[in-house]
């Protein structure tokens, strides 16, 4: 919709607003004003105005776009990815949505010029840059073998332990709702963030063999292992707190990998903002 399009963005509302919050404060019992709580944001709703322009194909007709219009805002239990570019001097910014409301109102008489509202609702409020990052730790390679002459268990000691590490950045003002894979072989693998307000670490009680896959999905709160629910393998940080917050962190990979194995942990994430 938009430019070069035969839809006519009239108005935006609700995507540079502040979303509904949840406030949890709690009266005073013996004095006056309330207990200050935490503070929570809920889902955002952006509301859209719209022309449709009569397509010159068509007569002018407005028939053709409005119906390729009703057909995309059919009712979903899904949400997709939508984009805003509202041209030069703002950055696009995506979110992930679902039409929730279209309003189609007819007036008699004139049909060439056709106007209405078109509802979207996000369930994760934040607002992404389109473009998405991507990172990757992997286990570094253990020694060959002991230099002489040093001490007996240098080159033995928890050989099949994996470690691996990068630098995630976070250019928004809020945390980023990550998505993590983990291709076997692996042991038990655990996933650590450190950042400037301390360390998480996950650890998930799986072994996985080469060709298996763990994924971790912050946005949709879930763990799976090939498709299959595994979210309750996951112990120590809660799976929604493995967020990139705004800043650095550095991710971490960990476990016991079989010899010969190759495992990776991947990374994707997005600049967020509210």
């Amino acid at each position: 919709m938009g430019d070069d399009t035969n839809f006519n963005i009239t108005s935006i509302e609700g995507l540079d607003s502040l979303p509904d919050l949840t406030i949890g404060m709690a009266p005073k019992p013996r004095r006056h004003g309330s207990w200050l709580g935490g503070k929570l944001a809920q889902k955002r709703v952006i509301s859209m105005g719209f022309q449709i322009m009569g397509d010159p194909e068509d007569g002018y007709r407005t028939t053709r776009p409005k119906n390729q219009l009703v057909n995309a805002c059919q009712i979903q239990d899904v949400e997709s990815p939508l984009i805003f570019d509202l041209g030069e001097g703002e950055d696009p910014v995506m979110i992930n949505a679902s039409v929730t409301a279209l309003d189609l109102p007819i007036v008699a008489g004139y049909t060439r010029l056709r106007t209405g509202v078109v509802e979207f609702t996000a369930t994760d409020p934040m607002k992404y840059s389109v473009e998405k990052k991507i990172g990757q730790a992997a286990p570094p390679l253990p020694p060959v073998a002991s230099p002489y002459g040093q001490q007996y268990g240098f080159a033995y000691e928890e050989e099949t332990g994996i470690t691996g590490s990068f630098t995630a950045k976070n250019e928004g003002n809020s945390p980023s709702a990550a998505v993590y894979r983990i291709d076997g072989p692996v042991e038990r693998p655990v996933i650590t963030l450190l950042d400037k307000d301390g360390t998480r670490a996950t650890t998930f009680a799986v072994n996985l063999t080469e060709g298996e896959t763990l994924m971790v999905d912050t946005v949709r709160n879930s763990v799976t292992v090939n498709g299959a629910d595994a979210f309750k393998t996951a112990s120590g940080a809660l799976v929604a707190d493995l967020v990139i917050r705004p800043g650095d962190t550095v991710i971490s990979f960990n476990g016991t990998v079989p010899f010969g194995g190759n495992p990776r942990l991947n990374v994707s994430w997005r600049d967020a903002s509210r």
